[in-house]
């Protein structure tokens, strides 16, 4: 089951505040050691890596439905990971 799955029973605030505190902060943890790890990795071409982390951010976007990722606190994350 996931968080999704409780759509209808909570309230898209409480399932956006939760995906924010809980799981997208995590993400953004990851994506930066990630981009970290893109930068000091002189062995490894850039734009390879680079891709790859387009792509799955471009992933957590798709899989957060619609009327959630449009909630103003979502939205900023996903803002701030392009910062």
């Amino acid at each position: 089951m996931n968080l999704f799955s409780w759509e209808g029973l909570l309230s898209e605030e409480v399932i956006s505040r939760m995906l924010r505190d809980h799981v997208l902060s995590k993400w953004l943890v990851v994506l930066q050691d990630w981009l970290e790890q893109l930068l000091s990795n002189k062995e490894s071409p850039l734009s390879a890596g680079i891709e790859e982390l387009i792509q799955w951010y471009l992933g957590w976007r798709a899989f957060i439905p619609e009327d959630i990722r449009k909630r103003q606190e979502i939205e900023e994350v996903f803002r701030w990971a392009l910062e």
